[in-house]
């Protein structure tokens, strides 16, 4: 048996420079000062269960955290069965979660270099302010299912 916990804490800062002032007549870009944090907890453990000779189960579980999206709880199973020496079959189911990035929820308009169009351009990004429809990156969490299974064989 496994026991752990985790605690950590991020921060995210982006001012515009003086230099911003000299451009923002073309770029169309204002002054933003924009920070964000979180903090994150977590607990998780892991049990190895041999039920026999050539069977073993394997309980993991962890409990996340974070400050801004609530908690998550994410749990695997993996089983393993060896019923010759040369032959091995394994098989998993878990879950999982992905918080965005501060940089995904804080960052703010930019302006780049155009790829197409005509020369001068530019490119400028999707605004950020909240709810948008045009966001380009994702601000909701991601979760997963995941299950497999593979066999293996040795000579």
């Amino acid at each position: 048996m496994a026991l752990g916990f985790d605690v950590n804490g991020e921060r995210f800062t982006y001012a515009t420079t003086p230099y911003n002032d000299l451009v923002s007549a073309a770029t169309g870009l204002t002054d933003s000062n924009v920070e964000g944090s979180r903090t994150v907890g977590a607990v998780y453990m892991e049990v190895d269960v041999p039920v026999s000779k050539n069977f073993d189960i394997d309980l993991s579980d962890r409990e996340d955290r974070y400050s801004d999206f609530g908690r998550t709880n994410n749990g695997k199973i993996s089983l393993r069965y060896q019923p010759a020496s040369f032959l091995t079959f394994r098989g998993t189911a878990s879950t999982g979660f992905r918080a965005p990035t501060l940089f995904d929820l804080y960052n703010p308009d930019s302006l780049a270099a155009s790829s197409g169009g005509t020369m001068g351009s530019g490119n400028r990004t999707a605004p950020r302010p909240s709810p948008s429809p045009l966001r380009r990156l994702p601000t909701q969490p991601a979760t997963r299912r995941e299950l497999g299974c593979s066999a293996a064989t040795e000579p």
